[in-house]
């Protein structure tokens, strides 16, 4: 018997030594192939008394043996790093080679303590057949001589003795692990056989399908392009998703977790370049910080990305016209504009995964697959943070599906575009409305001031100016005082005494909205003022010097004065008398300034009409962004669906006429 001490220091060894079960096995089965081997079977002998605990490991081949290649066993078991592969790129038989770096045989130990190598070579035109062994925790490897073997059959069995059971090596993970890393393999090579646990790896059984990828070539500074090309291979079972990072041959030299969203998707990819070799062989291949690395499997990724959009495309296709044919699909005809096209996708998306993930969602019935993907829809258009709530609590989609779907929204920041093109399309839709309200002679008569218009503009103060938020709605000036020492921090008791105007009457505002200025100094205020007019009641001076008895009392009130406080008052109707017309329209002045003060006091004037076409083009840039028009009747429908309750009797007893609105969807619960 010969002893061979192996030349390394004793934290290296222990560090190879800690390996998972999966890489260990991994590493014996590729040196299986390495030396030509066809058919590699793992198996496992366990204790009868209790089955779930492995004795032993074999790891058995038909190869040339080891040192068939003609290395010496002496040299390769006695030193670290003297592999025989080193300058090699194929095996006897043609095969592509794994290993380089000799330590397959070393990481074997974090699956036992003692491990066996009998092997049969060929030497001399005879089969020679020995033995090594050596127990963890030395440095020192037994070889033995037997016998010429007479049968002529080479091959190696690799042994391993006082198996560690934590992490169990015959475990589901360990045989998903070694399908992921060998499916490139065995698809290359279809002669090969690799046998798990009795059972053979067949990745044909359980890959839906298998993608070359287009070819990146990415240039980094310092170094010459890299080339990269990638595999994604899909399963038809649930397997725990990888990215591979191969040489350029397709051996993996690093698993990491591939960082895409995928719902839906069971998968691995392979990475092949000749810049992981590189990187493996100046050991930085896990490093973040090496250079070019995270560049280039940024693009790896968005790559990947890019094939599971175009998969998960497909898929939804054939639900969506599945749905359709079922009549259940929530929307009609083809989308308005670019926004609601990705609206559609963000949808079809999210509900190919909901029906994936929710088993019985094909077998129900067509009224709850309604009910079903008109609230996924709902989620999508007016709240998409609120899919996790529908999504979990309502279709009892698992947590870590919702995560999934809710990092998918995140990724692709669809739903800060849908929301900003509803909010847009909405607001189209609202002046479309009051365009017909204010002008259409059929509402002439029952579309009041106070009970109708003033509510709806309540809701819709950006029709004023964005810069403006609604604080208080139809108060007396006595009230506004009060609002306004209370945004100053003082006490709105002081307010008692009413604010009269000059002929001793208390004024009343129609309309009162407020904000503060965003500047250094807290105690910094503006208000808006707007009183509105009937139809009927055009904007005359009489208005006008209405407006400003108002507007002078606030500012001549003792509580006013020196208060850095800016006020804006605007007088609107559908019609403005010649007199005004020609105050609002002076020369060096904004359109519609009528007064304009030191103490920080405007007054404006204006028709409908004006105010409309101002806020039209504020809207106009948007609108040709988003393609899309409002119809009379998308107006129309949205201000009964958004604002029945403000609308009179001659609008809400109308018929709606489109199915596709622009404001919120109808109650998907209601049938």
């Amino acid at each position: 018997m010969k002893v061979l001490n192996v030349q390394v220091h004793n934290d290296y060894l222990e560090g190879l030594e800690q390996s998972r079960p999966a890489t260990a096995l991994s590493e014996l089965i590729w040196n299986a192939f390495d030396s030509g081997a066809s058919d590699v079977c793992v198996d496992f002998s366990r204790d009868p008394t209790l089955p779930d605990h492995v004795l032993t490991i074999t790891v058995r081949d038909d190869g040339v043996g080891i040192g068939g290649e003609g290395d010496d066993p002496d040299k390769l078991f006695g030193s670290l790093g003297g592999s025989w592969k080193k300058d090699r790129r194929q095996t006897g038989n043609g095969r592509a080679l794994h290993g380089q770096e000799g330590e397959g045989r070393f990481r074997a130990f974090s699956l036992g303590d003692t491990i066996t190598w009998r092997t049969r070579v060929s030497r001399d035109g005879k089969v020679a057949e020995f033995s090594i062994s050596r127990d963890k925790g030395t440095k020192s490897f037994r070889v033995a001589e037997t016998a010429p073997d007479t049968t002529g059959a080479t091959g190696t069995v690799v042994t391993v003795t006082r198996v560690r059971d934590k992490p169990a090596p015959d475990s589901p993970g360990v045989r998903e692990a070694i399908t992921r890393e060998f499916a490139l393999y065995l698809q290359q090579y279809p002669t090969v056989r690799l046998t798990f646990d009795g059972v053979r790896i067949d990745p044909k059984v359980l890959v839906v399908g298998s993608k070359e990828l287009p070819v990146l070539n990415c240039q980094l500074d310092g170094h010459d392009a890299v080339t990269v090309k990638t595999t994604v291979i899909e399963w038809n079972v649930k397997m725990e998703r990888a990215l591979y990072l191969c040489d350029e041959d397709g051996f993996s030299l690093l698993e990491i977790p591939p960082g895409v969203q995928a719902p839906g998707f069971s998968f691995t990819a392979y990475a092949r370049s000749a810049f992981f070799r590189e990187l493996k062989s100046g050991n930085l291949i896990e490093l973040e910080l090496a250079p070019g690395r995270e560049a280039v499997l940024d693009a790896i990724k968005e790559s990947i990305r890019e094939h599971f959009r175009a998969r998960t495309a497909e898929c939804a296709a054939g639900a969506v016209a599945r749905w359709r044919e079922e009549n259940v699909y929530p929307y009609e005809g083809l989308p308005s504009g670019p926004a609601e096209a990705v609206e559609r996708q963000v949808f079809d998306i999210m509900a190919i995964n909901l029906s994936t993930h929710l088993t019985n969602f094909e077998k129900t019935d067509a009224k709850q697959k309604r009910v079903t993907l008109r609230l996924v829809r709902q989620a999508v258009e007016t709240n998409p943070a609120s899919l996790q709530t529908i999504l979990g609590e309502v279709l009892g989609l698992p947590r870590e599906k919702q995560d999934e779907l809710a990092a998918l929204l995140r990724q692709t920041s669809l739903s800060a575009i849908i929301n900003a093109a509803h909010v847009v399309a909405g607001r189209i839709n609202f002046l479309k409305g009051l365009e017909e309200l204010l002008f259409d002679e059929k509402h002439k008569d029952s579309f009041l001031e106070r009970d109708h218009l003033h509510r709806m503009l309540a809701a819709n103060t950006w029709l004023f100016g964005e810069e403006y938020n609604l604080t208080v709605d139809d108060e007396t000036l006595t009230e506004a005082l009060r609002r306004h020492l209370a945004l100053r921090g003082e006490d709105p008791s002081e307010a008692q005494i009413p604010v009269l105007r000059e002929d001793g009457r208390s004024g009343r505002l129609d309309l009162m909205l407020s904000r503060v200025v965003p500047q250094p100094d807290p105690y910094k205020r503006e208000h808006l003022v707007v009183e509105l007019k009937r139809r009927s009641q055009a904007v005359t001076a009489k208005v006008i010097s209405q407006i400003e008895s108002y507007a002078f009392a606030v500012a001549d009130d003792q509580r006013f004065h020196d208060v850095d406080t800016k006020w804006t008052f605007i007088a609107v109707s559908n019609e403005m008398d010649e007199s005004v017309r020609r105050k609002a329209h002076q020369r060096n002045k904004p359109v519609g300034l009528v007064h304009d003060d030191e103490q920080a006091l405007t007054i404006w004037a204006f028709t409908w009409g004006a105010l409309i076409q101002r806020a039209h083009a504020r809207l106009d840039f948007f609108k040709k962004a988003l393609e899309y028009n409002a119809t009379k009747a998308s107006a129309l429908e949205h201000l009964q669906l958004v604002y029945a309750s403000y609308l009179p009797h001659t609008l809400s007893d109308d018929t709606i006429i489109s199915s596709e609105v622009s404001g919120p969807p109808p109650n998907p619960l209601i049938e």
